[in-house]
């Protein structure tokens, strides 16, 4: 199982609307909080000037990078909060900075056969 690869605009405001409604039933109260992060897959490579998506694929025709923010880290989160704003994505560092949600591939998914 991978984390989900993001290769549109469409993909990605449809995964935040699945995440928003999701979370507004996980904790209502706190709906407009301005952390709602989820860990997508894509991953910094080794010469640290690309990115892939853990399914193999490089980041070269879609990408939503936060640009009002400096961060670092060799992993992505996206912030899903905000409806108005397509530009949520941020590295982090996966051991120390944890989001709150992850959102994996359902293409990914293995089945097993059991007798």
């Amino acid at each position: 199982m991978t984390l989900v690869s993001i290769l549109s605009l469409t993909e990605m405001r449809f995964i935040k609307e699945v995440l928003r409604d999701k979370r507004f039933l996980d904790v209502p109260q706190t709906y407009y909080d301005v952390n709602f992060y989820v860990h997508i897959g894509l991953l910094q490579t080794q010469d640290y000037d690309k990115y892939i998506w853990e399914n193999g694929y490089y980041a070269t025709y879609f990408t939503a990078w936060n640009q009002n923010r400096n961060s670092s880290g060799n992993c992505t989160r996206m912030n899903f909060q905000m409806f108005d704003d397509d530009q949520t994505w941020e590295r982090e560092d996966c051991v120390h900075e944890l989001a709150e949600y992850i959102m994996c591939d359902m293409n990914q998914l293995e089945t097993k056969n059991t007798i």
